[in-house]
């Protein structure tokens, strides 16, 4: 809400600078649990928040195990990693999340070498504030992509 808050507020850096029809919920863990649920409400009252609000997709890294993917009603992509033992690969994220995606299109990645807690790290350091921004931009321009979205589409 907030930044549908700050969008229409003349007073705020992001005055009308917002494009609220291209929402994506991402999260990692219960971050991605939460992404998922929201996946599944918001697509359907989207509009009611804000005229202009459209929920194009679902970015869930190694969520946790209280959402469904047949809930899910937008593009989803899966994020696992190999090592993980809080969030494991072969567990619910592929069993009741990514193969009960059935109402719109999903899929799964599986990153090697690092585990829950340092899904953000590389070689014991976290990612700098510059990296993890453009891993987001990135994902994003992936989901994007699959989606056939051109880039700047509303």
């Amino acid at each position: 809400m907030t930044a549908v808050v700050a969008n229409r507020d003349p007073n705020s850096p992001l005055y009308d600078r917002i494009d609220l029809s291209r929402t994506f919920f991402a999260g990692h863990s219960g971050g991605g649990q939460a992404a998922l649920q929201a996946g599944s409400v918001f697509p359907g009252i989207a509009s009611l928040i804000d005229p202009a609000m459209r929920v194009r997709g679902v970015l869930a890294v190694q969520p946790g195990p209280l959402a469904v993917g047949a809930l899910v009603g937008v593009p989803t992509l899966f994020l696992t990693v190999y090592n993980d033992f809080v969030v494991p690969d072969f567990a619910w994220v592929r069993w009741w999340q990514y193969n009960l995606t059935f109402r719109a299109s999903g899929w799964i990645a599986n990153a090697r070498g690092v585990s829950h807690c340092n899904v953000l790290w590389c070689n014991g350091k976290p990612l700098p504030q510059d990296v993890f921004v453009a891993l987001l931009v990135h994902a994003g321009q992936i989901v994007t992509a699959l989606l056939g979205l051109p880039r700047g589409a509303r």
